[in-house]
């Protein structure tokens, strides 16, 4: 199994709108309902083996579509492996993270919350990755199991605190992407849902 075919048949018809900025659940009725009868194709055909090839391929497309199937058949038996994945700062991320979000497992907490502390840190500039998506799935899961992993990151002097009031030609929380932490949170939400009602358990 190459990756031409994998690419062909798994990713290439749909990884355009899993990458969330794309906002598919906000897009017209036509384009949401072509998006979701491929993906729900894509999941039904995918097997574990093409699964475990998608999420190991040194491609970020691929790794990101292999954790949405994931996702979409719950796996569940997939959380260490994208764990692993997360922490080793494989591209991929926002994958990632909504798998582990769905799961909402202590360890699925754990996993996020060391890759903050780890992404969150910097000594002169911060490296702006994917940690606003981390953080939302932290959060998601703390409301779901009324836990607490995202409140010392949330704090005045916590590291999501201190990495959107640093201030170079302007503070990041004066952007988009990290300023309007409800709004944004409420889109990880929305794609969340929308991706989650198109779940195919085997």
């Amino acid at each position: 199994m190459d990756t031409e075919f994998l690419s062909t048949n798994y990713v290439n018809p749909v990884y355009g709108h899993l990458m969330t900025h794309t906002d598919i659940f906000k897009k017209p009725d036509q384009e949401q309902n072509d998006f979701k009868q491929k993906f729900t194709e894509i999941a039904a055909d995918a097997s574990d083996d093409i699964i475990k090839k998608l999420l190991w391929n040194d491609n970020w497309r691929f790794s990101m579509v292999g954790s949405w199937l994931i996702f979409a058949k719950n796996k569940t038996e997939f959380i260490t492996e994208i764990g692993t994945l997360l922490l080793s700062g494989k591209a991929g991320t926002i994958g990632y993270c909504y798998t582990l979000a769905k799961f909402a497992t202590p360890k699925c907490s754990e996993y996020l919350a060391g890759y903050l502390e780890k992404e969150l840190r910097f000594e002169k500039i911060p490296t702006e990755k994917f940690q606003d998506t981390a953080i939302y799935a932290l959060v998601y899961i703390d409301k779901k199991n009324k836990t607490n992993f995202s409140k010392p990151f949330l704090e005045p002097s916590g590291l999501w605190t201190k990495f959107i009031e640093f201030e170079f030609r302007g503070k990041l929380k004066d952007s988009s992407k990290w300023g309007d932490f409800e709004a944004n949170y409420k889109n990880f939400v929305s794609m969340f849902e929308f991706m989650n009602s198109l779940t195919n358990e085997d």
